[in-house]
């Protein structure tokens, strides 16, 4: 039986920025959200708690070592580190990824996926707060991004596509009218440095439907918000109704009256119905395919989030194992998941107080 890849994402907000200290407060790190959760409802199970109460930094090499123990003896094979670029050639959170090619820890094979947007502050009762504005700007900025990222994609971790380094634009429709220059530029300079080109994937996630460049590669479905959210379903009706009362409620008392609850399994069914290959708006590019672990971004959002309910590690497997066998039928080299640490989205792999590793015991039991 074939092996398909798994490519797990990789969240470095786990060590405390400049940035982050000044917009939040002191030492603010992804841990910061994780801790100060509290329940919404009865059997509301936060703030969850990583096991043996590790609450790590991504900069300590016994921690990315680990990591890369973990994910190998459980059978996850790739991680893709978020990064960030902004303009005037700003990066944030990049330490982790520089880390990793001075010491090859995790010793992993990897690569990124670029969140574009904009950094912004978020409070149940305000307007978004706009922290750091993403904004693309000519050729130059253009090759300065490049040549940050030459030495990741010529490292020997660097994963690749038919000898092609992977890249995933995660906000392609706000770059629509740059994008497919800009990939044409990257295509010239990687052809300068005996790189064919760069395979570019672009992310359709719950605020975009389809592609943006004729030049890009492949697509990938952002999930669970890309099915949640573009894909009507009779098993959303209920929270369809929900949030359009919610959105009327908030416009005149600021707050919300309901909170968006939704059945984990539920979910698995829209994702597990839904025919991918035959969408037209996607051009006959390459579909990759985005799983997720489960969900619950109420430590970031309070009660502006999505919360599924009866996540387990049971229902986990039961879909794991019928997505992943038709992956193997339609040959597809990989998969991504989400996500190996994104804690405040209750979208990680890594083992808590409660779960430990059943989850990653999941993927192992049918990988084998």
């Amino acid at each position: 039986m074939k092996n398909i890849k798994i490519i797990a994402h990789y969240l470095p907000q786990f060590y405390d920025v400049s940035e982050n200290n000044y917009w939040w407060w002191e030492w603010f790190t992804e841990w910061t959200n994780v801790k100060k959760a509290t329940p919404l409802f009865n059997w509301h199970n936060q703030p969850r708690v990583p096991l043996d109460n590790n609450y790590y930094t991504t900069l300590d090499f016994k921690t990315r070592k680990q990591q890369a123990e973990i994910a190998k003896k459980y059978w996850i094979d790739w991680f893709c580190y978020y990064h960030y670029w902004f303009k005037w050639w700003k990066l944030l959170l990049e330490k982790p990824a520089e880390l990793l090619l001075k010491d090859w820890e995790p010793n992993i094979p990897f690569c990124f996926s670029w969140w574009n947007g904009n950094w912004a502050r978020t409070w149940e009762w305000q307007p978004e707060e706009i922290l750091m504005k993403q904004e693309y700007w000519d050729e130059e900025d253009w090759e300065k991004h490049f040549n940050y990222l030459l030495p990741f994609f010529q490292s020997p971790l660097y994963i690749r596509k038919n000898n092609k380094p992977i890249f995933l634009i995660h906000y392609s429709k706000d770059m629509k009218n740059i994008i497919e220059k800009m990939i044409n530029k990257w295509n010239e300079l990687a052809k300068n440095n005996w790189i064919e080109w760069i395979y570019i994937v672009e992310t359709i996630t719950s605020a975009q439907d389809r592609p943006y460049a004729n030049n890009s590669n492949a697509i990938l479905e952002f999930e669970p918000l890309h099915s949640i959210k573009n894909k009507f379903n009779i098993y959303l009706i209920p929270n369809i109704i929900k949030h359009i009362i919610n959105r009327i409620y908030k416009k005149h008392f600021h707050k919300w009256l309901f909170l968006n609850k939704i059945s984990y399994e539920n979910v698995w069914k829209i994702i597990t119905n839904k025919k991918s290959e035959n969408n037209q708006n996607y051009k006959n590019k390459d579909i990759i395919y985005w799983w997720f672990v489960w969900w619950d971004n109420s430590p970031r959002k309070w009660k502006d989030s999505l919360i599924m309910n009866n996540c387990s590690p049971k229902i986990f497997w039961k879909y794991f194992n019928i997505h992943y066998k038709n992956a193997i039928e339609k040959k597809i080299d990989f998969i991504f998941l989400n996500a190996w640490n994104e804690w405040a989205e209750w979208a990680y792999l890594e083992p808590d107080e409660k779960n430990q590793f059943w989850y990653l015991e999941a993927i192992k039991s049918i990988k084998k």
